[in-house]
């Protein structure tokens, strides 16, 4: 079986978070022709779009870059590389002033707070329901629960450097690169989790015999490396057109449908 794992933000959903209907229509022509098609994103599950929710050809999807491999119908975990209860609790109670909010069980959990606050309404449109907590800390205290992923804002460099330090006492916690001005938002994840680590898992674990990948970022080069082709967006960034073996036109000109038309369903 051959499979084609595809990035959302920035490939398969165009700049107004999107999937067009020329996009939609070349991953179902995919799938018609026995491919498995399979989102790969740093997003939780909750936060799949309701277009793809609604797709009867996904079987599996990636989420939190990797932590997580969720058979899509049944939304049961196949696969988890998640951050441990109490090294979170531990890594939170080092921390400064920052706005949490977390990826744990699929739901997105936030923090109190005016960010909190600004994010609920910036995805007002979005019929994705949020778990509102105090202190992110207390709620793993009393749950129990390990984290799929951090993510961290602050307004100040100075306290975002402390956090890198505190990061430091952490071997099996990194940073994952983001493109966020002046090192004010940042994400944490488990050092063994990556959108690659995962698709590999699924390729042992299925027996792929070959694996198209497409992506924008450079949380999608772990996801080339693994890959027997690999396909770059034009709006990507240098590192992932460089590591690519095509580049694709841009998201916003449904770049997409263009690689899956010429080197998917022609290959």
């Amino acid at each position: 079986m051959k499979c084609l794992a595809v990035d959302l933000d920035g490939t398969t959903l165009n700049r107004w978070n999107k999937i067009s209907d020329k996009n939609l229509n070349a991953l179902k022509q995919a799938h018609n022709q026995g491919i498995l098609i399979v989102p790969v994103t740093g997003r939780s599950l909750d936060m799949i779009p309701e277009s793809l929710n609604n797709c009867d050809f996904i079987d599996y999807v990636i989420c939190s870059n990797g932590a997580v491999i969720y058979n899509f119908k049944t939304k049961e975990k196949m696969y988890e590389a998640t951050i441990p209860n109490q090294e979170c609790i531990s890594f939170l109670e080092e921390l400064p002033s920052f706005y949490l909010s977390a990826n744990i069980d699929g739901h997105i959990v936030l923090q109190s707070g005016w960010i909190g606050t600004l994010y609920q309404f910036l995805r007002k449109n979005n019929k994705t329901k949020f778990l509102k907590v105090n202190k992110i800390k207390s709620y793993l205290k009393d749950t129990k629960k390990d984290v799929e992923c951090f993510q961290m804002y602050t307004l100040r460099k100075s306290i975002h450097y402390q956090m890198m330090n505190i990061l430091k006492k952490y071997p099996s916690l990194i940073e994952a690169n983001t493109n966020a001005p002046e090192n004010r938002y940042t994400e944490i994840f488990s050092y063994f989790s990556s959108k690659g680590k995962a698709l590999l898992f699924l390729k042992e674990h299925l027996q792929l015999e070959w694996v198209y990948s497409i992506g924008d970022g450079q949380n999608d080069l772990s996801l080339f490396e693994v890959s027997d082709f690999s396909m770059a967006m034009g709006n990507g960034h240098k590192d992932c057109k460089e590591k690519a073996n095509v580049i694709l036109p841009s998201n916003n000109k449904d770049g997409l449908s263009f690689g899956i038309e010429k080197y998917v369903l022609k290959g």
